[in-house]
């Protein structure tokens, strides 16, 4: 969603789960805009936010997030961002899933709207837009963003894994975090997930987050984030990202049995045993500094 420039006499009554707030999406002077939570962003904060988040994260940011953000003085010159887009079709039936690396365009001009999962031979098609931002901050420190954006919404909700394996860097303590974002027609709501909250699996080369996507049908944009702040080790830096979709129902605990491994997933996520048939194995997105 793009930010909306509207009169600033009106008032949008935005749902998040932590209450009410008022949204005005941009002041009378015009140097900063007010996201749904009612935290007031600076207009050079809010383009530098946009090559990172989506517009929907920024709008579920809270205060907190926000002096996070401008704690970590991230210079657009020095951000590496990497994006690839795919396409996933699920036979339900048969229990095969293709994965087809698409363009920006068609990705785009995917209308989900008029997509309808077949009842008679239960085949489903998912667009989906994984993103991965590396950041130099010059003083030994990054930073490690990735993002997954739906076109259509999956019928199947149960716990995916959104992960993150790097080399010459590791995290910093205390410093990751998850959410996943939901909405109807630019309304979000959203969940968080903690550093040291159940449904992280943190390794020294990296983490992964289970989020159980939410079961709200009206919903017609969903999307989910992993970040953390990242220390470097060395003179190359590289990192890795995937998504993996459960395809049948999973738990918890099932969704967290895995290590990063360059042989896993797309050179990410290696699941236990046979756990990874539960996943449609979407294909990862790399970038290095």
């Amino acid at each position: 969603m793009k930010i909306r420039f509207v009169i600033a006499a009106f008032l949008i009554i935005l749902f998040v789960p932590f209450g009410f707030v008022k949204a005005q999406n941009i002041s009378d002077d015009i140097s900063y805009i007010t996201n749904q939570n009612g935290v007031r962003i600076s207009m050079t904060d809010y383009n530098l936010l946009t090559n990172i988040y989506s517009d929907a994260y920024i709008q579920t940011m809270t205060n907190e997030d926000y002096e996070n953000f401008k704690a970590k003085n991230i210079n657009i010159n020095n951000l590496v961002k990497s994006e690839k887009y795919y396409k996933t079709v699920i036979d339900h039936l048969n229990n095969v899933v293709t994965n087809t690396e698409v363009t920006e365009n068609e990705f785009n001009n995917y209308n989900p709207n008029i997509q309808t999962l077949s009842v008679s031979n239960f085949v489903e098609t998912q667009y989906k837009k994984l993103s991965l931002t590396l950041s130099d901050n010059h003083d030994g420190y990054g930073d490690i963003f990735v993002g997954l954006l739906w076109k259509m919404i999956p019928s199947t909700r149960a716990f995916d894994v959104i992960a993150v394996r790097y080399v010459g860097m590791t995290d910093v303590d205390g410093t990751q975090y998850g959410r996943q974002i939901w909405g109807t027609n630019g309304n979000y709501s959203y969940v968080e997930y903690g550093w040291n909250g159940t449904n992280i699996n943190r390794q020294d080369n990296g983490f992964g987050i289970s989020m159980n996507i939410t079961n709200d049908s009206t919903i017609n944009y969903l999307e989910n984030y992993i970040g953390s702040a990242v220390q470097f080790t060395g003179n190359f830096q590289w990192a890795g990202a995937s998504y993996q979709h459960a395809t049948s129902n999973t738990t918890l605990a099932q969704s967290k049995s895995y290590t990063l491994a360059e042989n896993g997933k797309n050179g990410v996520i290696l699941f236990t045993g046979n756990i990874g048939e539960k996943y449609d194995n979407m294909p990862g997105v790399y970038c290095e500094l």
